[in-house]
């Protein structure tokens, strides 16, 4: 049998971060998945939710004493060693200094080193902790990423990777030599399909090639939690505006792709951006001109794009909406705008269509709030959207007390109170992100006034309820959306839409993105969230730019430099990009999205049978 996980010098713990450090390796040496600790918190009739397990180790709020407990005993401590766990709580609470250790004999411990990245767990004992059998399959995940591991803490077969918190985050050089499931198997193909196009790409050896990076949260750190819905269809439609340019006749340079992976939540922001300055070295064989993606509307997204403007790298957003994520908004140098630009339209663009078509404006109207994530950090996109719908308030007699502040992380019954206090109100403003806006339509669906027709008003994330993407939302009996009995409606302004892309006239450039897409095996659903194809057109947005800078050079393997990207970064606004989404050029002052041939325009869910999307 193997003895319980034992956190060494818990006697040193003085403040909440030290208490912190130590949560997270126990965590770490458990081998359980959040999903497990609560389960065995369950089974030993005490309550730790998987929300609240992950805030104690990653978070940065107050821990409290029962959900401390419950954790260090659901992963497995003996009763001498809960004890310790409860004095260093204590400690903490009232600051008092810890005990000194070793003081009577004059030995002096070495202090502990900080986390490094290496992972450190234990195998759970099978007969002591029976509530991990049920972890089979997240053992085996588990194994196979330790394989990956070198004694330096990185992971995969490159050295701009690392293994931390049970994730593999930094850079990936994808080729065909190299492992494609360094981010897990979900991701496994389209990484294999990258490092084929990256051989090509660069056969022909240094100054035929530039490369642009791709960079977003791409895992998750729980084993047990599924992936963002946004990863697997972003990094396709990468790979798919990679082999576009490859193929393009007569163009260069060719366009070797890495992936930038910022780890769940963006907390690892900086382990992705760190490489990505060395691969800017004109004198280096990697030659970074561009990074696309850049991750959520969130604190950490801003942080990253700071860093990278100051290294002037040129960047372009592909599902940024928040309103201050311009050139100039989002510097941090007062006065001086970032090399940035985006493809997808900001809440206030999204809101506009949306109040054209609300006319005449509701009787009563409410909003719900939303300014953090689920791990507690800033989320711009949130509160961009809260101070949009605010700006509509008076045209839509949105009244100070229908104000309902929410907060992720205190979990979703504070939504089911809200739900039951809205009477008959007509329309809802929601400014969270869409997996919150599920378990809010979950709550209207069972609220006292369910019969009376509810609109609810929301931004672009929306796209997650379409029918391919949330089947759970329309399958039910009775279902949440589409239950004639209880009138709930979703409208957002989505990003790229495909029913809206097709219906307009002469406009081919989506159905040729759609039949590659499909032709490279990838499934149709996909397209139905607009994800992969803003994910295209930001790197298209990005080759257009470096292909530009060497329009008329006719020096051999030239390659541009990073200012002349920016430049010409800059100057798409006459020459516009011809990208998956429609015709489109970039604001040169704000770096925003200018719609040429198609307008944006609101989506209403549940869609009728004649217009919904692919999987319906």
């Amino acid at each position: 049998m193997l003895p319980p996980p034992e956190v060494p010098n818990l006697h040193k713990v003085k403040t909440l971060n030290d208490l912190r450090d130590k949560l997270r390796e126990l965590y770490d040496l458990s081998g359980l998945s959040y999903h497990q600790i609560e389960a065995n918190a369950k089974k030993a009739g005490t309550y730790v939710p998987r929300a609240t397990a992950h805030a104690m180790v990653r978070g940065n709020s107050a821990i409290k004493k029962e959900p401390l407990s419950a954790f260090v005993l659901a992963c497995g401590v003996s009763e001498k060693h809960h004890l310790e766990w409860i004095q260093a709580w204590e400690r903490v609470k009232v600051g008092a200094p810890p005990e000194e250790a070793g003081s009577s004999t004059g030995e002096t411990e070495t202090s502990e080193p900080r986390r490094t990245g290496r992972i450190r767990w234990k195998k759970p004992d099978w007969r002591s902790r029976p509530a991990a059998i049920a972890i089979g399959a997240t053992l085996i995940a588990a194994v196979v990423f330790t394989v990956l591991l070198r004694t330096s803490g990185h992971c995969g077969d490159h050295e701009h990777l690392e293994w931390t918190d049970r994730q593999c985050v930094g850079v990936a050089v994808p080729k065909k030599s190299a492992d494609p499931g360094v981010f897990g198997p979900k991701l496994e193909s389209v990484m294999q399909l990258i490092g084929e196009q990256n051989d090509i790409a660069t056969k022909d050896g240094p100054g035929t090639y530039a490369t642009v990076a791709f960079m977003a949260p791409l895992t998750a750190a729980d084993p047990d939690t599924p992936l963002d819905p946004r990863t697997v269809p972003q990094l396709r439609g990468a790979y798919m505006a990679q082999i576009r340019a490859n193929n393009d006749p007569g163009k260069r340079p060719k366009i070797r792709l890495v992936v930038a992976n910022q780890g769940a939540n963006e907390i690892h922001w900086e382990e992705a951006v760190r490489p990505l300055e060395k691969m800017t070295d004109p004198e280096g064989t990697d030659h970074l001109l561009a990074v696309t993606g850049l991750g959520l509307s969130q604190d950490e997204t801003a942080k990253a794009t700071q860093w990278l403007a100051k290294r002037d790298i040129p960047m372009v957003g592909d599902i940024i909406t928040a309103d201050h994520f311009t050139k100039i908004a989002n510097s941090a140098e007062a006065g001086k705008g970032m090399c940035l630009a985006r493809v997808a339209i900001s809440n206030t663009e999204q809101l506009n269509a949306i109040a054209k078509q609300l006319k005449p404006a509701p009787a009563t109207a409410a909003l719900v709030s939303v300014s953090n994530t689920s791990a507690g950090t800033a989320d711009t996109y949130a509160r961009s959207l809260a101070e949009t719908f605010q700006r509509h308030r008076k045209q839509q007699h949105l009244k100070a007390a229908s104000y309902y502040p929410y907060a992720p992380r205190g979990g979703s019954q504070a939504l089911d109170t809200i739900a039951q206090q809205l009477g008959k109100t007509e329309l809802v403003y929601f400014s969270g992100r869409a997996k919150n806006l599920k378990d809010f339509l979950r709550a209207l669906h069972n609220r006292p006034e369910r019969a009376h027709p509810i609109t609810v008003v929301t931004g672009s994330d929306g796209a997650l309820l379409q029918r391919s993407a949330s089947p759970d939302l329309y399958s039910g009996h009775p279902p949440i959306l589409g239950d004639p009995a209880v009138p709930i409606e979703v409208v957002y302004t989505p990003l790229a839409d495909p029913i809206q892309l097709k219906a307009h006239a002469g406009q081919n450039l989506y159905e040729a993105f759609e039949t590659a897409y499909t032709k490279a095996r990838f499934p149709i659903s996909d397209l139905d969230t607009g994800w992969a194809i803003t994910a295209h057109d930001a790197v298209q947005t990005a080759v257009t730019a470096i292909r530009k800078a060497v329009e008329n050079v006719t020096t051999p393997r030239a390659l541009p430099n990073l200012f002349g990207v920016c430049n010409q970064l800059g100057l798409l606004k006459d020459t516009g990009i011809n990208g998956a989404s429609g015709y489109f050029s970039i604001d040169p002052t704000t770096g925003d999205r200018i719609n040429r041939n198609v307008p944006p325009e609101p989506v209403t869910l549940p869609r009728s049978p004649l217009t919904s999307g692919s999987a319906s």
